[in-house]
């Protein structure tokens, strides 16, 4: 018989004084009951059941989606957690248990409008913690991907990839998004949608991203904005929507009506901004981030395009202070920072005039990715777009400690996330 936790203090009770755990496993079925010893084998089943303040658990492994579609909505307050074993024993543990979000492109019933995991609430609490998010497998790239395709080609047999946010929280309440690993976004890697009360967005790695990397919002347009904090997240590689467009390429954006604080995060290689505040968020607060790479402006609001040193001069923030440049060597999977390393970035109202990367550039990025410097003529590919990244090798850590990004491996697993009430009470 499935268990029943009654939530203390009414912590995530989205109005009910009880509230359910539910399990997914690789090893469930679905026809299972979802309790720790008849788990579903997927959080869309859970989703079905899952009413507001419920909690879904989610042992280790790879997970598709039902019929590997690649999506799982709910609009209940809904916590995710993942990281347990399979057996779900012990504490969540997202470095010894990954648990990986993904998808097939060859599925049938894909829908590139539709999140790969979305919480869409009026009000309640929310927390997400401890999953991976890999949309390679989901997403179509050209021969030897080089590039992402976004459109489908039915005589390659190949659909669109996805055009939403990969994780998407909408809500009104509390909110907790922690220690996430969010790779390959064709679009937003993480949006947050809050209405009311307060949020927290911490130790989460968001990598090799096609558009926006984190996406801060609030859909209150009347008194008592809500306070969203985003703190010690990693946003690294961040290229711009399309190759030849100038749109995305954004680290951080940064919506009106919220109390925003951004606050130790590690924003590396976005092609245009570290920082988006094109809704000039004058409650905005940038304190002790830290910048590298990004190749338009570490801030941009209107007009103006700062680098971190400069931030004092922007007129749309309420606070700034330790924001810094920094010089950042990352180790990241070799066949892909040699991929990344190769390309040409290209703008809109530039290709007529013929001008293309040059190779200042091309050693800019070679220096970032811990590589040697070339001299001379540097061979660039005006193809390469926003290759695969592998999911494994996303913790990307720099050399030197620069005292901000995403933190948290086995040592740190049990101090965020809720322990699996054990049995079926």
């Amino acid at each position: 018989m499935r268990g029943l936790v009654i939530a203390m203090g009414l912590f995530l009770n989205g109005g009910s004084a009880l509230a359910a755990d539910w399990y997914v496993s690789t090893k469930g079925n679905s026809e299972n009951d979802g309790s720790q010893s008849s788990p579903f084998a997927d959080i869309d089943k859970a989703f079905d059941r899952a009413k507001d303040g419920d909690t879904v658990r989610v042992a280790e492994g790879t997970y598709l989606g039902r019929g590997k579609t690649a999506s799982a909505e709910t609009r209940a307050a809904v916590s995710v957690i993942g990281g347990y074993a399979d057996d779900f024993s012990g504490d969540p543990d997202p470095v010894a248990h990954p648990t990986i979000l993904s998808g097939d492109n060859s599925a049938k019933g894909l829908n590139s409008a539709r999140p790969r995991l979305r919480i869409r609430a009026r009000k309640g609490d929310v927390k997400i913690d401890g999953l991976m998010f890999d949309m390679a497998p989901r997403n179509a790239y050209t021969k030897g991907d080089k590039a992402v395709v976004r459109k489908a080609n039915p005589a390659r047999g190949t659909n669109a990839s996805l055009d939403s946010p990969t994780l998407s929280v909408e809500t009104g309440g509390k909110v907790e998004i922690s220690r996430c690993v969010v790779v390959n976004s064709t679009h937003t890697g993480i949006q947050l949608k809050l209405g009311s009360g307060s949020a927290r967005v911490h130790d989460n790695w968001i990598v090799n991203t096609a558009g926006i990397g984190l996406e801060l919002l609030s859909t209150n347009h009347g008194k008592d904005s809500p306070t969203i904090v985003a703190d010690h997240n990693s946003i690294l590689f961040t290229w711009k929507y399309d190759a030849f467009g100038t749109r995305g390429g954004e680290g951080i954006s940064v919506g009106a009506h919220a109390l925003v604080t951004l606050d130790h995060n590690l924003i590396v290689g976005s092609d245009n901004y570290g920082i988006a505040n094109g809704r000039f968020n004058k409650e905005l607060k940038i304190l002790d981030n830290r910048f590298s790479d990004n190749l338009v402006a570490d801030y941009w609001e209107g007009d103006l395009y700062l680098k971190a040193s400069e931030l004092g001069d922007a007129k749309s923030v309420g606070a700034t202070q330790g924001n810094k440049v920094v010089v950042v060597a990352l180790s990241p999977d070799d066949g892909w920072r040699k991929k990344y390393a190769a390309r040409k970035l290209i703008e809109r109202n530039k290709v007529e005039a013929g001008i293309n990367a040059t190779n200042n550039l091309s050693n800019r990025l070679r220096s970032l990715l811990g590589m040697n410097l070339r001299a001379g003529d540097v061979a660039t590919d005006a193809e390469m777009h926003a290759p695969p990244y592998p999911v494994g090798s996303a913790r990307l850590v720099p050399a030197a400690d620069v005292g901000a990004g995403a933190t948290g491996g086995p040592s740190a697993a049990a101090t965020t996330a809720d322990p699996a009430p054990t049995g079926d009470e």
